[in-house]
């Protein structure tokens, strides 16, 4: 069992943000949330990895309420890359990874053979293992990012959260990223949620896409499914072509402009 979500309300203060929303959300499955800015993506993730609390409805992850879980036990089970990612303290880049195993090491043990020997794997897979000693705090914005992005798969949880994951990254990063994300979706039964502003990247590795617009889902299901040039017209009020592209094997939009 995945997310459940029934009728969810939330607001910021006196502003709704959002709105009776419901959703199922199944294991093994990569979708990605797309809308314009403002329409409530970001709080959905907070909202279903626990972070905040909605108004009215409920939250459920594989059959339990999301708030009977402890915070402990919901980093066992999900992970989240943030866009922005702040850290004053200079912990090298190896250190800030192994962050991402706390959940699974004792109060007070070191990190056993195995945590060591998952963090440099993660490391040598998202390409900043060169990078393991150098500290965070004198990394680029980019490389900060990957840093986060390879904690995230240290945490080795069942659900991968990603917020505008890739924003800051050169096309080359950003592929590997998804590549080994959608990978794990395949090979490790993982859930992967993603708020992303490329519907077309978004096209070519999710299998379902989640069109939200005023704090509501306008429409969700498979790319082929969803991705039309009505709903693009909906949802983000353009005029758009949805066509077949063989190259990247999925389906993409052209804008008019």
């Amino acid at each position: 069992m995945g997310f459940c979500l029934e009728d969810v309300s939330f607001s910021h203060g006196e502003k709704p943000v959002i709105r009776r929303l419901s959703a199922d959300l199944r294991p093994g499955r990569f979708y990605t949330v797309v809308g314009p800015n403002g329409s409530g993506k970001t709080t959905f993730l907070d909202l279903i990895s626990g972070h905040l609390k909605p108004d009215a409805g409920s939250i459920q992850y594989k059959g339990v309420s999301i708030d009977r879980y402890s915070r402990k036990d919901l980093s066992r089970e999900m992970a989240l890359v943030p866009q922005n990612y702040h850290i004053n303290f200079p912990f090298s880049v190896s250190e800030v990874v192994m962050m991402g195993r706390y959940p699974h090491i004792p109060r007070f043990a070191p990190p056993a053979a195995v945590d060591l020997r998952i963090v440099e794997a993660v490391m040598e897979m998202t390409g900043i293992l060169e990078m393991a000693d150098r500290y965070i705090s004198e990394l680029s914005g980019g490389e900060r990012q990957r840093t986060v992005f390879a904690r995230a798969l240290a945490q080795r949880t069942p659900v991968l959260m990603l917020d505008e994951a890739t924003a800051n990254l050169d096309i080359r990063h950003i592929i590997r990223l998804l590549n080994l994300t959608a990978e794990s979706v395949r090979t490790e039964n993982k859930t992967v949620i993603a708020v992303m502003q490329d519907i077309n990247l978004a096209a070519m590795f999710s299998d379902e896409l989640v069109f939200m617009k005023d704090g509501g889902i306008v429409a969700h299901g498979p790319v082929d499914a969803v991705l039309t040039p009505d709903i693009i017209q909906e949802v983000f009020s353009v005029s758009a072509r949805v066509y077949f592209e063989p190259y990247t094997d999925a389906r993409q939009v052209a804008y008019k402009r």
